[in-house]
């Protein structure tokens, strides 16, 4: 099969927006593996994420007329996707936790410097594949609210307003997901060094 090494990006969008099948393979081809490893930090599994990554390329085929070619594609394309990924999450109809008055406010402290050392300690020496995992193993409120803030660098607010929350409730999430990480890193790392 014919590859396009040496065509730059922007003769494949061309090629994408007059429908030139080619152009849509290489572009797949090109952006398959980071698009799926964007999904899948949203969703439980593998199957969700495939699921996602091919309509999100059908519908980047569909919309690659409004990429104007300000800014970066590969943010326009990743912002594609992470929106489908959290189509799929509002489509399950997930329970949105909320803040009551009497709930645990913690979250409105922060960490401290001494717990985000061991964060990053704790980080560094459980890899990649498992700090994915366990991220997964998180609801998909927690999942959302974490991959938005902390991977995706959007601000509470921000969150608040892509998944239809209050600030609070961003917040709260960001804070039960990050204990709940904490917890289970920490349980890998037992099992790990015991054995």
């Amino acid at each position: 099969m014919e590859r396009f090494i040496n065509v730059q990006i922007s003769e494949i969008i061309r090629g994408c927006k007059d429908r030139d099948a080619r152009c849509q393979k290489e572009l797949y081809n090109r952006f398959f593996g980071l698009m799926m490893s964007t999904c899948y930090r949203y969703c439980s599994c593998s199957q969700d994420a495939e699921d996602i990554v091919q309509d999100g390329f059908i519908k980047v085929f569909d919309k690659i007329d409004s990429f104007d070619g300000n800014g970066s594609f590969e943010g326009w394309l990743k912002r594609v996707f992470v929106n489908m990924a959290l189509d799929k999450i509002r489509k399950q109809k997930m329970q949105f936790l909320s803040i009551n008055e009497g709930d645990n406010e913690d979250y409105l402290i922060g960490s401290t410097e001494q717990e985000e050392m061991e964060e990053n300690e704790l980080l560094i020496s459980i890899g990649r594949e498992n700090l994915v995992k366990a991220i997964q193993n998180l609801s998909p409120m927690y999942r959302a609210v974490f991959n938005l803030f902390v991977i995706e660098g959007f601000t509470h607010g921000e969150v608040a307003e892509i998944l239809e929350v209050s600030e609070g409730t961003s917040k709260s999430n960001l804070f039960k997901a990050k204990k709940k990480l904490r917890k289970d890193i920490k349980k890998l790392l037992e099992a790990k060094y015991a054995s």
